[in-house]
């Protein structure tokens, strides 16, 4: 039996609902669709509060396009900064009135001599790259795997590893004169390392950092590195010398020969074979290599005896 229902004012339904008559039920009306359906309606007690697959994409692609837009607006931020006055400073040579004999040495922050690119020997920037950063040439100035791995590593053990690539620790010593730690430093330390890989020459980057880093024994670049380790200027570095001395980076006061010969050697072993691996270094002359023996290392106090007043005098001055 047909039931009739009145209409409303304006021809609609003065009801919500409608009866089924083959059926025998009575089912809702469609409402407006909410924006966000949520707790969703129309389901189970348990699954209104589960969200649905639309909800998590969208709330997933929401979350991405907010991650982008603050790393897009970082980066067009972020300038390149004036370089750090204690990552050019050098030693100050004094010399006698003949201006060629040297009466003495003193620094006021770094013990550096900055050497021109051209006299950076080839080896020693091979066996840079292989102990630090083997993807120097190709990465745009910083590792994704190498971050998530050493992310994950912060993680597990609780320590702070950084992953750093060479244009990475070029920014932090270069531009900040200082080591960052905490995510929010490392975050704008990866995207200046960005954008100088994009403004700088790698040849000019890889020259700087060569420059700037410590190597140990009060030594920072390697000039002074390679007088304290070899009594040679670093033009005169061999392979094997250069190894040694770009091997102990990452921790030069305990990795000294001197302290710890064993790992020294490791390290040796390890930034030669990085070399043959990226076809820096023959095989051949590889295993013909012997692990070079460094000089004695003396503490010396520059300003100490008559010659000191002189040099102090001249710091003053």
């Amino acid at each position: 039996v047909p039931v009739f229902v009145p209409l409303a004012k304006g021809g609609r339904s003065g009801s919500a609902t409608k009866r089924n008559t083959a059926k025998g039920r009575t089912t809702a009306r469609p409402g407006k669709r909410k924006f966000v359906n949520y707790p969703r309606a129309g389901k189970g007690p348990v699954r209104r509060w589960l969200p649905s697959w639309r909800f998590l994409l969208g709330g997933f692609l929401f979350a991405v396009a907010v991650v982008v837009g603050v790393v897009v607006t970082a980066y067009a931020t972020t300038t390149i900064p004036e370089p750090a006055s204690i990552a050019i400073s050098q030693t100050t040579t004094v010399y006698y009135s003949d201006g060629k004999t040297v009466m003495g040495r003193f620094v006021d922050e770094a013990n550096r001599e900055l050497i021109p690119a051209e006299e950076i020997p080839q080896v020693v920037r091979d066996a840079i790259v292989a102990a630090e950063d083997r993807s120097f040439y190709e990465n745009a100035g910083i590792s994704v795997p190498g971050m998530a791995r050493a992310f994950w590593t912060n993680l597990r053990h609780g320590t702070r590893q950084g992953g750093s690539t060479i244009t990475q620790q070029y920014a932090e010593r270069y531009y900040t004169s200082g080591t960052t730690s905490d995510y929010v430093g490392k975050f704008k330390e990866a995207l200046l390392a960005v954008k100088l890989a994009q403004e700088e020459d790698k040849d000019e980057i890889l020259a700087n950092y060569i420059n700037t880093i410590y190597f140990g024994r009060g030594t920072n670049g390697i000039q002074t590195a390679a007088r304290a380790y070899f009594g040679v200027d670093a033009k005169d570095l061999t392979l094997s010398q250069a190894a040694l001395i770009a091997g102990i980076i990452p921790s030069p006061t305990k990795w000294d020969p001197r302290f710890d010969p064993d790992k020294a050697k490791e390290r040796w072993n390890y930034v030669l074979d990085g070399m043959v691996l990226l076809g820096t270094l023959d095989p051949t002359e590889r295993t013909t290599l012997e692990f070079p023996e460094t000089k004695e290392f003396k503490q010396s106090n520059t300003l100490a005896g008559p010659k000191g007043y002189i040099l102090d005098e001249v710091r003053k001055e």
